[in-house]
């Protein structure tokens, strides 16, 4: 089950980034498209989150608010049709926060 899809409330609370691609769109529950002549404002359209790559050593980061508590057995990260233009690492921290926190803390 995707406990971070936006069909069970996730949403995204900060980014770092959303130059390329909206970040919104990793919680999404429909399979990755690809469109081939899709373009926007910034480039070639993708479906996922595509940041800027950064040149200053920093990492790009984003917060997720998970629709409902869960207990998280596994992560799949699906870069299907970035090619060449996906992280070339990640990693994934969680916590519980308190239940009054709001999203511009």
């Amino acid at each position: 089950m995707n406990v971070a899809s936006s069909d069970l409330g996730s949403k995204v609370i900060y980014c770092s980034d959303e130059f390329f691609a909206e970040s919104c769109r990793m919680l999404q529950s429909n399979e990755a498209e690809f469109i081939e002549d899709k373009y926007d404002d910034n480039g070639k359209w993708m479906d996922g989150w595509e940041s800027r790559r950064r040149r200053d050593g920093k990492n790009d980061f984003c917060y997720i608010r998970l629709g409902s508590k869960s207990v998280i057995n596994g992560f799949n990260i699906d870069t299907s049709n970035f090619t060449g233009n996906y992280a070339p690492a990640i990693s994934i921290l969680g916590c519980c926060a308190p239940s009054g926190i709001t999203d511009d803390r």
